[in-house]
């Protein structure tokens, strides 16, 4: 959730998530719809391709070498997950 906060902050929406029994929430008084917008656009476009399993695995320093082990790794799957849950929040 940190990592959604730092996406937040970076479109100049303070806020905070909530969980709550419906999932988890925006919970900000002054959302921009402007900013979301953006927001959606720049994870859609940026961020959730560039955590995508097929082209983290590419990054193994070595041309042409693949490893399937580093989209797997915890923080790899946190940060993923967290963008598509931003992007989820921000889409609705």
């Amino acid at each position: 959730m940190n990592v959604q906060l730092i996406f937040l902050s970076g479109f100049g929406m303070a806020g905070s998530l909530k969980k709550g029994d419906a999932g988890v929430r925006i919970d900000a008084p002054h959302l921009n719809r402007e900013n979301m917008k953006l927001l959606e656009k720049w994870l859609s476009r940026k961020e959730q391709p560039r955590w995508h399993p097929d082209r983290i695995n590419l990054r193994t320093g070595k041309q042409g070498v693949i490893d399937e082990g580093i989209s797997k790794k915890a923080d790899v799957v946190a940060m993923r997950t967290a963008v598509q849950g931003l992007l989820t929040l921000v889409s609705k």
